[in-house]
């Protein structure tokens, strides 16, 4: 079975699915590939939440239920009041797979967005990630600068579009190219269920 995960790097429930697929990685015969997706394009070069009230308000709801989801997972999600555009962070993990290395930097900068709250908008915090991991960083800066990846990302976003991701909607999976499944990380036994049913026919 083949999943697509369409997942923007300052998505909660992407970074809970990082998990969620290690473990079902183990389970099963599934070849698993990470779409990484701008979904959030209407933040420009970042938002300042608590500056519009009702989207503050959602948003602490939401961090709510993504806490009570992550501590099953031994996570701790701190409150941010700003978010970055995933942009500058999706250039630097196309860079990085470009360079054999994409999961490993994808997986390091949203936990430091995600874990941590660091502003992962900020190139200097992109290539401290870089560096971390022995991945050339000025490679990375010169992408992030330049954005050399914007049409990667922009394709990309489209072809999560295609499957059925709705806009701010990332966080869900294709599966077989076919069925798509709305926030399966929410409750992972669903997802595993169904893949079992699929496995089973």
């Amino acid at each position: 079975m083949n999943i697509k995960v369409l997942s923007d790097p300052i998505c909660p429930m992407c970074y809970i699915a990082i998990g969620v697929m290690d473990e079902l990685i183990k389970e099963f015969d599934l070849t698993v590939e990470w779409i990484n997706v701008n979904a959030h394009p209407h933040f420009g070069e970042g938002i300042k939440l608590s500056e519009y009230k009702k989207s503050y308000e959602g948003y602490l709801e939401s961090k709510k239920r993504y806490k009570g989801i992550a501590r099953k997972y031994g996570l701790y999600f701190p409150v941010n009041d700003y978010i970055p555009s995933p942009q500058p962070a999706l250039n630097a993990i196309y860079e990085a797979k470009k360079l054999g290395r994409g999961g490993a930097f994808k997986r390091l900068i949203m936990a430091k967005h995600h874990v941590y709250g660091e502003d992962i908008g900020d190139i200097e915090v992109i290539v401290e990630t870089a560096n971390e991991l022995g991945i050339d960083p000025l490679r990375i800066r010169r992408a992030v600068e330049l954005r050399l990846n914007d049409d990667l990302i922009a394709e990309n976003t489209e072809r999560a579009y295609s499957y059925g991701m709705k806009k701010s909607a990332s966080g869900v999976v294709v599966l077989n190219d076919q069925q798509l499944v709305a926030s399966p990380f929410s409750e992972p036994s669903k997802l595993r269920h169904i893949i079992e049913q699929h496995l089973a026919v």
